[in-house]
């Protein structure tokens, strides 16, 4: 709902900043461009076309302010200003539909062959442990494929940028999760991988494609690989869990639309304002 109140700010930004469409506000401050969602509302109707604003932000609120519509000099003295709910394009922007895939394709994967070497690991030798631990094998070096892809990925379309309040040390202790996050999602698979080949057991990849050996047999290695493969996999549990809890803080608590740039069943500000 679009609510008008009087008192506009007089410092106001140079004109042509603020295009008003049928169902969205856009809007550029400091170089960024802002996707406002609302109704066209009867008292901006008549302000299309180049006037002056002024965007000030408090918790999500967007006023938008202006003199509209020109005078002789080019100015009015009929101020305006429309406090709305906003999101910044950059900040509600979703990730790519594909970046969306790997992750969650990449996730499932985490989880099932997580599940599956808890499982295997307490089952007597035979041949079902056997096949089971194949999958296992067969299912993380799919992860580590994946993983590299996302990164190519990854390389060339960028991340939304964070919601601009969030605090600087969450800015870094998301930026150093998601680090470590994919340096395990690699290491993990490789560790698992040189475990096979020091234990003289080779990874046949779907039973189809026999990978190369990484290293040489090797059975007290083999022994070291494996304690390292469990720990790393421990850990990466570890940060799962607190990526989990950091999203569904964005999402119940701050409200801050975070969560919803991963969902691949929501939809950005500026998608939903444009629905026919």
């Amino acid at each position: 709902m679009v609510n008008v109140s009087a008192g506009c700010p007089t410092r106001l930004v140079k004109p042509s900043t603020l295009t008003i469409g049928p169902r969205l506000l856009s809007a550029e401050k400091g170089g960024k461009s802002f996707f406002i969602r609302s109704s066209l509302s009867k008292s901006l109707s008549g302000c299309k076309g180049n006037f002056l604003l002024r965007l000030e932000w408090d918790n999500g609120i967007a006023s938008v302010c202006g003199l509209e519509p020109y005078d002789s000099r080019g100015y009015s003295q009929v101020p305006f200003c429309v406090s709305i709910r906003a999101y910044s394009l950059n900040d509600s922007a979703r990730y790519t539909h594909t970046a969306i895939t790997f992750h969650w394709l990449i996730a499932l994967s985490i989880f099932a062959t997580f599940a599956l070497g808890l499982y295997v690991s307490g089952l007597p030798f035979s041949p079902q442990r056997l096949r089971l631990i194949s999958y296992h094998k067969w299912i993380g070096v799919t992860i580590f494929g994946l993983v590299v892809l996302r990164l190519l990925w990854r390389a060339t379309h960028p991340a939304p940028i964070l919601p601009a309040g969030l605090p600087a040390w969450q800015r870094r202790a998301a930026a150093a999760s998601h680090l470590l996050l994919y340096v395990l999602m690699l290491a993990i698979p490789l560790s698992g991988w040189m475990y096979s080949s020091a234990a003289g057991a080779p990874v046949v990849y779907f039973g189809l494609l026999q990978l190369p050996d990484l290293i040489g047999a090797d059975k007290a290695l083999a022994q070291n690989l494996k304690l390292t493969h469990r720990v790393l996999n421990y850990t990466l549990a570890g940060i799962v869990t607190v990526h989990v809890l950091a999203a569904l803080k964005h999402q119940f608590i701050d409200r801050d639309g975070v969560l919803a740039r991963m969902s691949p069943f929501s939809k950005s500000a500026y998608e939903s304002a444009n629905e026919n």
